[in-house]
């Protein structure tokens, strides 16, 4: 009976399109990591795309994802029978509770390791791809992948499920399951905080049920040639990690088969009063009822949808025991904000947020996926789906009521995590809470993120028409966002899903210039997270009709219906992309990481054989700064003295110029023979040569000034206050530079360019390591700096300066306006 048990569980999953779409996610994505070079293994010299190490982390990584994909096979297998009303009749035969219980388990334990399979495959039919360089690979180890799906997939898949199995067969409720897997990413949240410290190391490894920590403790310190050979240790970390969340697998499917029950639970809810029937004595009319119609009945109705689901949602304890195993995980990390490498700091506010947006991206997931799937499914799984779709109420308002529970929920939630971190700062002594900044950089940007992907997993839940597909989408498609574009390298905003530039807060500068394109962004994506929920909602199953030809005609009804608002949403985003375009795409030219290759290619063929050309170098500089920083703008004019230190006449100025700079030269008795504008190099011939010991002077003036905003904040040492100015984004460098080349062994070998050598021999001259740089033989001479910093006030206050180590230099400083900080830092 077992094992007919087992073969019904396989043919009814491999009927299931959920299985296969797994697998073909799991093939899929580790398919690109081998594929694509963009994931930053497999160089020559370096760890191969499909070393042992980078297998072993792949499937430790990936545990997480398999979360979904259990609750998907098992948590579905243990309460089907439950769910379908079959119970009775399944209960009623000859079967067993060890068969029942062990045919189902097994077989959905298989089931759930099919998609597993997906990283050996793609791995290894992406190593036989040809495409790219085939020195990123090395042999395929079929004993690596063995061991990885021993310890890291097997092991998983199998504690998971039995937890969940058995949670799940006697609570009988997909809530639980869950519960379950809400606890496990908690308790590898705890671990990760704890893994910051070295004396924690063995508890971080230990608690963690993926394996993550265990297996960094074990590979911590393995060479090139161990990540690329080497299997795992038999004896350490990781297997007592694996053995102890086994053994709590077991424990918990023992409770569970010892508990289980083939009868009914009797319901503890009190059995409600007979209700006398009503009386139709002296009744001579019929009552009629005229509905309302207008946006007060709509706002009405919406309210009281919003009211009902939030209540509906707060009151069961399942809401609660979420929100207190989140909580759990922010507290357990703001425990270890104070501490760092052994070190002892106060909370400061904004480190305190910082970290408490790092954890909250991990809750964010787990709320929005749980309450997406239950507000859309809430009223089917307890059979009163037909009550609903029969009430005069407008689709978009019901769509509309959910979405807007679930920002409460995520409110709440920040709220929460918010006094948390006062908390915490309070109990630690430290008074400046600043609740405005809470305000600012956590509510604010949590909400833009909660209404992004609460929107995204809506739509989602009202397109698949499948609770547990929808769940392992959303969740696929957050975990691929976040790694897909690396590998095709792409980084526009207007691209990446929920892309923005980062948003950075100081207390020198604020927000600085990192705001206006942060909030742009952001309102760009939610309009088109609002796109996406609009077609959702057309296409949306209310009622029996659940084909899709059936709601492609509903949805064009619903089309002719409401067509204004999708325009609106439509053209909004419309708007806001061709405004995103206009600004990072023709006002500032984007530059990708393939522009940036082809530059630094084509400077190194075109100019390193002009490596050692003699020419001179800076022995003073007289430069007049010139900043705006409320407008981010800076123009200066310096005067330089180049002197020949070489033993042969130099008769070529040849110099490298700062990449973001408009600049302009003004060389007497030298005539210009290259101005290279796309690879920033510009040479003049000087009429008459320098002898060994010569001086000559030149000027040149530069400014730099923001057009618009660009895809990412450019110039970030120039800011309204705290600006850091560095003498290489103002001065040109002199000749060739070699840093400026690709590093990457493997992108050099494609192509085509001799391997680099990443430091000099010991055994080399010491003076041929000496770079050619601004400053290097400015030591012997003073450097003479003269600051203006403008504001538009005529009112002067005191300022700062501080300058790097040198050289003798004199500094003159002007501030005019509200307070500033200067900071200039001088090479000499």
């Amino acid at each position: 009976m077992i094992s007919r048990l087992i073969l019904f569980e396989f043919r009814f999953w491999m009927r299931q399109p959920q299985l296969w779409i797994f697998l073909g996610l799991s093939f899929a994505f580790c398919f690109a990591i081998a594929v694509f070079e963009g994931g930053g293994e497999g160089s020559p010299g370096m760890v191969h795309a499909n070393s042992p190490l980078h297998v072993y982390q792949l499937y430790a990584n990936l545990a997480f994802l398999w979360l979904p994909m259990v609750t998907a096979f098992v948590n579905a297998t243990a309460i089907r029978d439950f769910a379908c009303r079959t119970s009775d009749i399944i209960f009623s035969t000859v079967v067993t509770r060890r068969q029942y219980i062990l045919g189902r388990f097994v077989g959905s334990t298989l089931v759930a390791l099919i998609p597993v399979l997906g990283i050996s495959l793609g791995l290894v039919v992406g190593s036989w791809v040809p495409y790219g360089d085939p020195i990123r690979f090395g042999p395929n180890s079929w004993a690596v992948h063995a061991q990885a799906i021993l310890w890291f997939g097997l092991t998983s898949i199998v504690f998971q499920s039995a937890m969940m199995f058995a949670i799940a067969s006697h609570v009988r409720s997909t809530a639980a399951a869950f519960v379950t897997s809400v606890a496990l990413i908690v308790l590898s949240g705890i671990a990760s905080a704890y893994s910051t410290e070295v004396d924690n190391a063995l508890l971080s490894s230990l608690l963690d049920p993926f394996g993550n920590r265990a297996l960094d403790q074990v590979t911590r310190y393995w060479s090139v040639l161990d990540q690329n050979t080497r299997l795992l240790p038999v004896i350490g970390p990781l297997t007592w990690n694996r053995l102890l969340w086994l053994a709590i697998g077991a424990a918990v499917f023992a409770i569970g088969y010892m508990r289980f029950s083939f009868t009914e639970r009797r319901s503890t809810a009190p059995a409600l009063p007979d209700v006398q029937p009503f009386a139709l004595a002296g009744l001579t009319t019929v009552p009629t009822s005229r509905p309302r119609r207008g946006w007060s009945t709509h706002l009405h109705q919406f309210v009281g949808l919003v009211r009902s689901d939030l209540v509906g949602l707060l009151r069961t304890p399942i809401s609660w025991i979420i929100i207190g195993l989140c909580m759990t995980m922010v507290v357990f990390a703001l425990s270890e904000v104070t501490y760092m490498s052994g070190n002892h700091s106060w909370p400061v506010t904004y480190n305190v947020i910082d970290l408490i947006r790092s954890v909250s991206l991990v809750i964010m997931v787990v709320i929005i996926t749980f309450y997406s799937g239950e507000l859309v499914w809430r009223d089917r799984e307890t059979n009163v789906d037909g009550i609903t779709s029969g009430l005069p109420v407008h689709l978009r308002t019901l769509v509309l009521a959910k979405y807007t529970v679930l920002l409460l929920i995520g409110l709440g939630l920040l709220v929460l995590m918010g006094l948390a971190g006062m908390g915490r700062q309070l109990i630690s002594g430290y008074t400046h809470v600043r609740p405005g900044l809470y305000v600012t950089y956590l509510l604010v940007p949590g909400m833009f993120a909660f209404a992004f992907w609460s929107a995204l997993a809506l739509a989602i839940q009202l397109l698949v028409n499948n609770k547990y597909m929808g769940f392992g989408l959303f969740i696929v498609l957050f975990a691929t966002n976040s790694m897909v574009w690396g590998f095709l390298k792409i980084s526009s905003n207007l691209v990446v899903l929920f892309g923005a530039p980062r948003m950075m807060y100081s207390d020198l500068n604020g927000f600085g210039p990192f705001l206006v394109p942060w909030l742009f962004f952001r309102t760009y994506w939610l309009a088109f997270a609002a796109c996406l929920l609009f077609i959702a909602a057309l296409s949306a199953v209310r009622g029996g009709e659940d084909k899709w030809k059936w709601r492609m005609r509903i949805a064009g009804v619903r089309w002719r219906r409401a067509w204004r608002i999708g325009a609106l949403a439509f053209g909004a985003w419309c708007v806001s992309l061709a405004f995103g375009f206009y600004n990072t795409r023709v006002l500032n030219e984007p530059v990708t990481e393939q522009d940036s290759e082809a530059l630094q290619v084509a400077y190194e063929q075109t100019y390193k054989r002009y490596r050692s050309t003699p020419l001179p170098h800076f022995t003073a500089v007289d430069i007049t700064v010139e900043l705006d920083p409320e407008d981010r703008a800076i123009r200066y004019k310096a005067n330089l003295t180049l002197t020949n230190k070489c033993s042969v006449p130099v008769d070529t100025l040849w110099f490298s110029l700062p990449d973001h700079m408009r600049m302009t030269f003004s060389v007497p008795s030298a005539m210009e023979v290259l101005n290279d504008s796309a690879r920033f190099q510009r040479m003049f011939r000087l009429n008459t040569a320098m002898l060994p010991g010569d001086s000559v002077q030149m000027v040149f003036n530069g400014e730099w000034a923001p057009k618009g905003f660009a895809n990412d904040v450019e110039f970030l040492s120039l800011v309204e206050n705290g600006t850091f100015l560095n003498t290489l984004d103002l001065l040109p460098m002199i000749g060739y530079q070699p840093e400026v080349e690709l590093e990457d062994p493997g992108t050099r070998r494609k192509l085509g360019l001799p391997v680099k050598r990443r430091m000099a021999l010991l055994s080399d001259d010491p003076r041929d390591r000496g770079t050619n740089e601004t400053m290097e033989h400015a030591g012997s001479h003073p450097i003479r700096l003269y600051h203006r910093y403008h504001f538009g006030s005529d009112r002067h206050r005191a300022g700062y300066l501080e300058e790097g180590m040198g050289g003798e230099r004199e500094a003159l400083v002007s501030l005019r306006g509200r307070d500033a900080y200067l900071q200039f830092l001088v090479g000499a």
